[in-house]
């Protein structure tokens, strides 16, 4: 388990928010607001998977909503990684 967080559920979404509403890069809203560029890029990226926007590559994020597992994505079962077996 990794620390707590020191920046607030709603903090992050008001500042996912600004970046979308302003056009402004996620660089000059991190530096503005002196949030790492690095966590401030993870939120909205984070944001954007929970929506359902595909990725720079085009892909869906895979979420357990989604009704399928990374297992049942590489063909294997429950009972074939128990077991040792594929």
């Amino acid at each position: 388990m990794g620390r707590p967080s020191k920046y607030s559920p709603e903090f992050r979404e008001q500042v996912v928010e600004l970046v979308k509403a302003t056009g402004k890069t996620i660089a000059q809203v991190a530096r503005e607001l002196s949030i790492n560029d690095t966590t401030l890029g993870n939120w909205v990226k984070a944001d954007a998977a929970e929506r359902g926007v595909p990725d720079a590559n085009g892909m869906l994020p895979l979420t357990a909503a989604s009704g399928q597992s990374r297992a049942s994505c590489a063909g294997e079962t429950p009972s074939s990684r128990s077991s040792g077996r594929s």
